[in-house]
């Protein structure tokens, strides 16, 4: 039975929203204020101001709602192994990114940068697009295609962290020319590497930015060659990715979940305004055995200028 319901969350009014798959949504609200918030208990826990990661950048961010939606372009939770109901959370910068990720536990009193010892590539391509959990190591996705670590050690300890190179650059890269956005998992045992291609359109009249998702391609990282290889059947397993917390789920599990399907949110926060379709029309479901899209949900209430659908799951 397929079961659909509506909750009250005025906890989430005016916020931008990241949802994850331990039971936590992490929202940012217009004051910049930062916090873990569970939708099914209420529960809210205080995480350290947005304001603590401008550092160089407080003369030129004076317009808070542009920071809350151009400074941070993802949000991700983890659990610790120190204690129960512990957490990390990673954010990814959107703009201005004075390095290459923050991160911050909820007793912090500040986000913690965290660096990397990769030669730059140039803004874009230096770009971090997702972060996984792989044992007791964070791996990060740059935008093309090279992998990052540090260890997951360091973090729970609040103690500096530095990104090494885990591999390269892909040499079979695909430089699909259009919009790109990577995502990361660990789908039960095997790490995946998601690339989302998109085709953006430009009005000439209102000089509108429309934009869409035209294809996906999923590899596979062999540790032994330390090379990605493209899959084209995940099995039992679906993908949800967008904004939220890149998260595998086994199809078979979940009540009318598809499998060898990839679910989508709208994630391309930079044309979030209003001379777009606004934020969450590019969402639905991306079908890899006959690599067609089908619509998930389509009620006018995913359109948001600021905040447009996430995937959650509750943890009870």
């Amino acid at each position: 039975m397929q079961r659909c319901y509506q909750l009250n969350l005025p906890q989430t009014y005016g916020a931008r929203c990241w949802g994850s798959s331990c039971g936590w949504v992490v929202t940012l609200d217009l004051n910049l204020e930062i916090y873990m918030f569970n939708p099914l208990t209420k529960a809210r826990v205080p995480l350290p101001s947005q304001t603590t990661m401008f550092n160089d950048y407080e003369d030129e961010i004076n317009d808070y709602v542009w920071a809350r939606q151009c400074f941070v372009n993802k949000m991700i939770v983890f659990e610790t192994d120190n204690e129960r109901d512990d957490y990390i959370v990673i954010a990814l910068p959107g703009a201005f990114p004075g390095c290459i990720a923050y991160y911050a536990r909820r007793s912090d009193k500040a986000w913690t940068s965290i660096f990397s010892t990769r030669k730059l590539q140039g803004w874009l391509l230096d770009w971090v697009t997702d972060v996984v959990r792989w044992g007791q190591k964070l791996l990060f996705l740059y935008q093309d295609g090279a992998i990052g670590y540090c260890d997951m050690s360091a973090l729970e300890n609040s103690k500096i962290a530095t990104i090494m190179e885990y591999s390269p650059i892909p040499k079979a890269y695909d430089p699909w020319p259009c919009i790109k956005q990577q995502y990361l998992l660990d789908a039960f045992g095997d790490l995946l590497m998601v690339s989302r291609h998109k085709i953006d359109y430009e009005g000439v009249e209102d000089n509108s930015v429309n934009y869409d998702t035209l294809h996906f391609k999923v590899y596979r990282f062999k540790f032994d060659t330390n090379t990605w290889v493209q899959v084209n059947d995940l099995g039992d397993v679906a993908l949800f990715v967008g904004n939220n917390t890149s998260i595998p789920i086994r199809a078979s599990h979940i009540n009318n979940c598809k499998r060898n399907c990839i679910y989508f949110t709208d994630d391309e926060f930079q044309f979030w305004n209003s001379l777009t379709l606004f934020g969450g029309h590019d969402m639905g479901l991306f079908n890899m055995t006959n690599n067609e899209f089908e619509t998930v949900y389509g009620g006018d209430d995913i359109h948001s200028s600021f905040c447009p659908s996430l995937w959650f799951m509750p943890k009870f």
